[in-house]
C-alpha cells in the first residue's frame, strides 16, 4: 500500500502522534543500545550533529538520531528489556522520558516493537496520532505523506487521532491514520501475507537478495 520509503534528511520536527507503551520499568536507566545491524546504519548525537556510521553496541541517549539505508536495519535494545527493530530507509530520534523509559520519534520508515508489560511508559511518535499500549508487539510505519499505520501483533493498542477520535486496535488488526482525517476503522490483516512480506522486519536472521527486496506494505 505504501510507496517505497526514501531517505528523509529533513529536520526533526515536533510530532502529534505518540504510542504510549506500558512496560517493565525496573531499571533506573533509560539507556538504549544498537545490538545488531545490517548494512548502512548511521547515527548522530546531540553533542555531534554529524551523521556517522553506527557501530555495534552504540549507546543512544536523549537527542540522538538513527537512520538506515536501503536493505538495512538496526535492532535497538533498552535497559528494561524492550526491543525495537528499525526497518530500511527509516529515520528516528531517541528522547528521554523520566529516569526509566526512553521515547522514540519515528519521522519516516518502519519500526517493530516488542514491549514488556509493566507500569513504565514508552512513547513512539509519528505525525498523525497518539496510541496507548498495554505491553505488546506491534509494527508502526510512517510514509513521506505522513500517513501512519499501526498494526497490532499481540496485545491491545488504543490509537487517538488528531481530531481526538479514538479506536482500539486488537491483535490481528491494523489501522491507518492520515493527516487531517478521522481514524479509519481497524480491519483484519492477512497473517500469512504479513509474515511473508514483512519477513525482513520480523525475522532478524533473514536477509533477502537486493533484487528480491521489497520495502513496502503490500500485505494490508
Amino acid at each position: 500500500m505504501n510507496k517505497i520509503i526514501k531517505y528523509s534528511f529533513c529536520c526533526l520536527i515536533a510530532s502529534s502522534f505518540s504510542l504510549s507503551l506500558v512496560s517493565d520499568a525496573t531499571s533506573k536507566s533509560n539507556a538504549a543500545m544498537i545490538s545488531t545491524f545490517n548494512n548502512k546504519v548511521q547515527a548522530k548525537t546531540k553533542s555531534d550533529p554529524t551523521w556517522k556510521m553506527a557501530g555495534l553496541n552504540k549507546i543512544l541517549e536523549s537527542g540522538d538520531s538513527v537512520r538506515t539505508g536501503s536493505l538495512s536495519r538496526a535492532e535497538i535494545k533498552y535497559s528494561d528489556g524492550t526491543v525495537t527493530r528499525v526497518g530500511s530507509n527509516s529515520l528516528l530520534r531517541i528522547e528521554a522520558h523520566g529516569e526509566k523509559r526512553t521515547n522514540i520519534k519515528l519521522l519516516v520508515g518502519k519500526l517493530w516493537l516488542k514491549v514488556k508489560k509493566g507500569d513504565g511508559r514508552l512513547e513512539i511518535r509519528t505525525p498523525t496520532a497518539i496510541a496507548s499500549v498495554l505491553g505488546t508487539e506491534l509494527l508502526v510505519t510512517n510514509d513521506e505523506k505522513n500517513i501512519s499505520h499501526v498494526t497490532t501483533l499481540d496485545g491491545l493498542v488504543e490509537v487517538t487521532g488528531e481530531n481526538g477520535d479514538k479506536t482500539l486496535v486488537k491483535p490481528g488488526e491494523w489501522v491507518e491514520i492520515a493527516p487531517g482525517k478521522n481514524i479509519e476503522k481497524p480491519t483484519k490483516f492477512d497473517w500469512d501475507a504479513l509474515k511473508r512480506n514483512e519477513k525482513f522486519m520480523l525475522d532478524p536472521t533473514f536477509m533477502p537478495k537486493p533484487e528480491e527486496f521489497k520495502d513496502e506494505n503490500n500485505w494490508k
